[in-house]
């Protein structure tokens, strides 16, 4: 953090992925007019069109969802690299637990990577093979939209980044860890309560009950998701994330003018 620091004071205008960061600079005297944000964020576009053709073609999203026996639900959804920082086994443990008040649910990791073999044990020591989905690595909005518009909540126990975004732009709510640091900058765009929910970190049990508030109260589910839409596709588009670039830009261009004069 210090070098980092350092190398700012030297720089002409800093660009910070998140408005925490930038205030803890501007905090440490950094000069406020040379701190520039540009939240991290991805393109709705690509999204915005998947999740409109899926929702528009509803018999065909009801045979996507009896094809891979997600017609009864309610679904829990994981989309991600398997990371063991990203804690996914603490889902699988969850998904037990929920099954005595949910008994059809079924809980969706898609994605390959170092913790897949653990996630596998997990579901096999626990007994749920019938209750996880685990599709492997799927790429393109095409393909991955039926899943997430055939889930209910977005789960990503720990450790998570764009994928907040991801969940956002299909209106899902989304339940992580409570534990910010632990987190990416990414975390910024989560308010607990109005867009998504935290829970305990570590605790299963916790991240049970928070799966549990949503998946019994459907408003809440669509007044969390709904802002979590707006805020991925208004707060969080790639067009704000140019124009805080764009800003620090022409802030070190005349800045550089003005020690030529």
């Amino acid at each position: 953090n210090w070098l980092r620091y350092k190398a700012g004071e030297m720089a002409d205008a800093i660009v910070l992925y998140s408005r925490v960061v930038a205030e803890d600079y501007i905090k440490r005297g950094m000069p406020r007019e040379k701190v520039f944000v540009a939240l991290n964020s991805l393109d709705p576009g690509p999204m915005q069109e998947a999740r409109s053709k899926i929702l528009a073609d509803p018999e065909g999203l009801a045979a996507f969802r009896r094809e891979h026996g997600l017609e009864e639900g309610p679904v829990i959804i994981y989309v991600s690299r398997l990371d063991p920082n990203n804690r996914v086994p603490m889902l699988i443990e969850a998904t037990r637990k929920l099954l005595g008040e949910f008994p059809t649910l079924k809980t969706i990791v898609i994605g390959k990577g170092p913790d897949l073999d653990n996630v596998r044990q997990t579901v096999e020591r626990l007994g749920i093979g019938d209750h996880v989905l685990c599709p492997g690595a799927v790429y393109g909005e095409d393909n991955i939209g039926p899943y997430l518009c055939s889930a209910d909540v977005f789960c990503y126990p720990a450790n998570i980044g764009l994928s907040i975004l991801h969940a956002m732009n299909y209106a899902l709510p989304v339940v992580t860890s409570d534990h910010i640091e632990s987190q990416n900058p990414e975390i910024e765009a989560l308010r607990d309560g109005e867009n998504g929910l935290l829970y305990q970190h570590g605790s299963v049990d916790d991240l049970a009950a928070k799966l549990t508030t949503l998946l019994r109260d459907k408003d809440l589910r669509e007044r969390l998701g709904n802002e979590g839409h707006r805020t991925a596709t208004e707060d969080y588009h790639t067009d704000r994330m140019a124009d805080g670039m764009e800003a620090a830009l022409k802030f070190a261009y005349e800045q550089a003018r003005a020690r030529r004069k």
